[in-house]
């Protein structure tokens, strides 16, 4: 159990910092998948044309994700939902949906998003070093 600072970014581009006592990672991951399951969409469209849209959040209206079906086919990689961007070390917390595509097939996604930075980003650098690291293993995000 630990503290944690939450700071929650609003469709309307307001936000609110809370601290939260003696919370598990657990509760924390549920909160996180609560809010981003509300405020994104997900979509198995690859011409949804939400896909370029990008809100006043930085994040994309909807994320692109492989089918329910094709995700019960089993995965490849471990489902991992957390990773750090190396650039400023803040931790990011994905849908589960993304996280299941992810590890379904690692080469879905050549980019990602960073909740600090308010950004996407390549998953690898222009030095091409990863960008971002899997919590808690520290393997390169998309390998």
């Amino acid at each position: 159990m630990s503290n944690i600072n939450i700071t929650i970014h609003t469709p309307d581009a307001s936000s609110f910092r809370r601290t939260m006592g003696n919370i598990s990672q657990e509760t924390v991951h549920a909160i996180t998948q609560k809010i981003e399951g509300g405020l994104m969409g997900l979509t198995t469209d690859r011409t949804d044309p939400s896909l370029h849209n990008i809100t006043e959040g930085g994040q994309q209206e909807k994320y692109l994700v492989l089918s329910e079906e094709e995700r019960a086919r089993g995965f490849e990689r471990p489902v991992r939902t957390s990773y750090i961007h190396k650039a400023c070390g803040a931790v990011t917390t994905m849908n589960q949906a993304i996280a299941e595509t992810y590890a379904r097939d690692h080469t879905f996604y050549t980019g990602t998003f960073c909740s600090h930075c308010r950004q996407h980003f390549p998953l690898v650098d222009r030095q091409d070093v990863s960008a971002f690291t899997w919590i808690p293993d520290g393997s390169p995000v998309g390998s």
